[in-house]
């Protein structure tokens, strides 16, 4: 029983391992697209009579050429890292798109003799006539900064291949860098570099506005030859403060204090009134002049932040002030106190807070009621939609 249990699994073994030897064979195609190759190759080579469009789908070659003349686009599909392709040398005019590929992992991987782009983000490292090396990519981590960096290293330029024969480097023409920033599931160009080439080293530092992903699509353009790869992706964070008010009557979750927010990202709070300020109605806004509406869970909302950001929460007073210290204006009651004001208005108006300098400090809409806006010491001039009135805050 043995015996015969072992020389069934044999034979399935060498037959697979047949099987496979013979899937595996020399493609030559010099049709044109489009077409469709599947399948484990040991080399696909484009020859003279091939162009158009070659779709590869779940590929696997130990060589890819394309000889001199010929002008193709390879489309690889099945999904990231489902083709696998070996050395590659082009002597042609070759396009990649699609798909990531699982290139061989040694510098020499890549030829390019001709006219090469890789839009897949697959190839770091070029050589031949058109040499590139995509090389070292930095993100960076800021807070309350509206400028972040990233830097990005390349190689480019034929090697000094004998040291003991002294040959000028060829250099680029010209190398164009362009900056693009991931948005969700695609990338988009936001700004262009021309880098002057004077060694084979070249080192950018690049800044943005926004946090995300970034990376660079790399132009290097030779005499008769041109080299298009993508870098490795360097993340940029960015965070600001947001700032919730301590007010007296008012509790907030979270709690009053300074809040960290990652940059784009939304700050949401819960204000609820003590008992013996229910009456009051709050009125929310922000250092940037906007208005927080609550919704219908009580929340209110700050949105897509960027900036550093102070929240003000007005309107808040005792459900029975007293107004015998006030300074009456036909109805309107303005109290200066201890590091605030507290204003009745018998009617919504528009209050504008200045300093004696002529600074705005606030400039807000007021519903009709009882109001508590909190202010630093100093004079203040409050203009309403009919009074100028000077107060002291203490």
């Amino acid at each position: 029983m043995q015996r015969i249990i072992l020389h069934v699994f044999l034979s399935v073994f060498f037959f697979s391992v047949s099987s496979f030897q013979a899937m595996a064979q020399e493609t030559t195609i010099s049709t044109p697209g489009p077409q469709t190759i599947t399948g484990v190759h040991t080399s696909i080579t484009f020859a003279e009579g091939a162009g158009g469009t070659y779709t590869f789908n779940e590929v696997e070659t130990d060589v890819l050429t394309v000889d001199a003349g010929v002008d193709i686009l390879i489309e690889l599909t099945g999904g990231n890292g489902k083709n696998t392709i070996g050395k590659i040398t082009n002597n042609g005019t070759v396009f990649l798109k699609g798909n990531t590929f699982l290139p061989e992992l040694d510098d020499q991987h890549v030829t390019n003799n001709a006219f090469l782009t890789d839009s897949t983000a697959s190839i770091k490292v070029v050589n031949g006539v058109a040499p590139v090396i995509s090389g070292l990519i930095e993100g960076s981590e800021v807070h309350n900064d509206s400028v972040a960096t990233f830097a990005h290293v390349l190689v480019v330029g034929q090697q000094q291949l004998d040291p003991n024969i002294i040959q000028p480097i060829e250099l680029p023409e010209t190398l164009t860098l362009i900056c693009q920033r991931k948005n969700i599931l695609w990338w988009y160009d936001i700004d262009t570099l021309y880098i002057p080439v004077m060694n084979r080293i070249v080192s950018v530092e690049h800044e943005v506005k926004r946090a995300g992903q970034y990376r660079y699509r790399t132009i290097a353009e030779y005499e008769n030859a041109r080299t298009e790869i993508i870098s490795n992706t360097a993340e940029v964070k960015m965070s600001y403060d947001v700032t919730l008010p301590e007010v007296e009557g008012v509790t907030t979750d979270p709690e009053a204090g300074t809040h960290i927010v990652p940059d784009g990202g939304n700050f949401k709070f819960y204000l609820s009134l003590d008992p013996k300020y229910s009456l009051s109605e709050p009125f929310v806004t922000t250092s940037k002049s906007d208005t927080l509406e609550v919704d219908w869970n009580g929340y209110y909302t700050l949105e897509a932040v960027t900036d550093s950001v102070t929240i003000f929460i007005d309107g808040i007073a005792l459900d029975n002030p007293s107004s015998n210290t006030g300074i009456a204006t036909d109805d309107l009651i303005i109290h200066g106190g201890q590091g605030q004001i507290e204003i009745y208005t018998p009617e919504a108006t528009r209050l504008k807070i200045l300093t004696f300098d002529g600074i705005t400090r606030r400039n807000i809409r007021l519903t009709a009621g009882n109001h508590r806006i909190a202010l630093p010491a100093g004079i203040y001039l409050l203009q309403t939609d009919r009074k100028t009135v000077k107060v002291v805050v203490k």
